[in-house]
């Protein structure tokens, strides 16, 4: 049984680490833009969330469901122009 936490400590801290850099994504690519986000700027940002949601796929266990809710509130919350 100590495999299978194992294995989910794993999936989590690589989960961690893919939030991390859609964290510094954002950052990087709106960091000079001030609030003054245009259209393109706000479908990329849809569409990296969109992705990345999608790529991870989190539904397996809540936990990492949770994390990802919590990154993409944090996004929002700082970026809220593109959203």
């Amino acid at each position: 049984m100590f495999l299978y936490g194992d294995y989910n400590d794993i999936l989590e801290d690589s989960l961690v680490q893919k939030l991390n850099w859609l964290k510094e994504e954002f950052y990087f690519l709106f960091k000079f833009r001030q609030h003054k986000y245009n259209q393109k700027d706000k479908e990329l940002a849809h569409q990296m969330i969109k992705n990345f949601i999608e790529s991870v796929n989190p539904s397996d266990d809540k936990r990492m469901a949770e994390l990802l809710l919590e990154t993409v509130e944090a996004i929002k919350k700082k970026y809220i122009g593109l959203f």
